[in-house]
């Protein structure tokens, strides 16, 4: 804008009032310009450098939370001993499912034993289908919350 109205004021029939006036209002826009896009500039470098920041200390504490994880999966690597209270728990579902399937062999020999007209084989069948649900619902129930 500023080489513009000087170029003009070269080649016109403009009073030097005027070209001043021109000049001068070319200056100042030019100013107010260059500190507009200054401003929107370093707003936007502040807000990317903000952003930066965020996501090193993101991925700072991931860091820290892996080191973490690794350096107590290696100290249970080289100990090997599972803690009491999960050698507990083993014991414990052993005997939960242990009581359960005698449980289920005592009934099955229950039903093996009733008279021929009541067709104990498909009463088996019937019955080892229905435990096999049970079973797999006692798995994932355990699974999920235990």
């Amino acid at each position: 804008i500023y080489k513009k109205a000087n170029n003009y004021s070269m080649t016109s029939s403009l009073n030097t009032g005027d070209a001043t006036l021109l000049l001068n209002s070319a200056k100042y826009l030019n100013s107010l310009l260059l500190i507009g896009n200054q401003s929107v500039l370093t707003n936007k470098i502040q807000e990317n450098q903000n952003n930066l920041d965020v996501q090193a200390s993101k991925l700072d504490d991931l860091k820290d939370a892996i080191s973490t994880y690794n350096r107590e999966f290696i100290e249970r690597e080289k100990s090997g001993d599972k803690p009491p209270v999960s050698r507990m728990q083993d014991w414990g579902l052993f005997i939960f499912f242990a009581g359960y399937a005698a449980f289920a062999f005592c009934i099955l020999l229950y039903i093996f034993r009733m008279p021929p007209d009541k067709n104990p084989f498909y009463l088996a069948l019937t019955y080892i289908f229905l435990n096999a649900i049970i079973y797999t619902c006692f798995v994932f129930i355990i699974q999920r919350f235990g």
